[in-house]
């Protein structure tokens, strides 16, 4: 199954939605060769929080971050939707928000590890994606 973008996702739920970005691997020395592999993603604070949605039966999936057109990126970095509803009275959506809860300064619970909300009508802006042949290369 092809990884999509969280825009994407967004869409084909028609609602608004859940990504966890893991940056801790951006600041990290990370080769400049290339595409980052497996082993600059695949942090112990990423594993961690997935591990965590496991055990608290909440559904995820990898997806692509949102993307201004003509941005180039490499390969998957790491980024997962989250299958809750971004609603404060959500029981799923309290227990992640307490699991990657921010300090009053804003930094969260997990360095590097940070729950995102993506709106719909931001979304919707980027619907010709999802018109076939968008993205082909001529």
């Amino acid at each position: 199954m092809p990884v999509k973008t969280i825009d994407q996702i967004a869409r084909e739920t028609q609602c608004d939605v859940l990504w966890i970005r893991f940056l801790d691997f951006h600041r990290r020395d990370v080769r400049v060769d290339g595409p980052p592999d497996k082993s600059e993603w695949d942090t112990p604070g990423r594993r961690s929080v997935l591990e965590a949605l496991d055990a608290n039966g909440i559904a995820w999936i990898p997806c692509w971050p949102w993307l201004e057109d003509g941005c180039l990126v490499y390969s998957y970095e790491g980024d997962v939707y989250v299958d809750v509803l971004p609603a404060k009275d959500n029981p799923d959506f309290q227990k992640l928000s307490a699991l990657l809860k921010k300090d009053q300064q804003g930094t969260p619970a997990i360095d590097g590890v940070w729950l995102c909300v993506f709106a719909l009508e931001d979304a919707m802006k980027y619907a010709y994606r999802d018109e076939p042949g968008w993205n082909d290369n001529p």
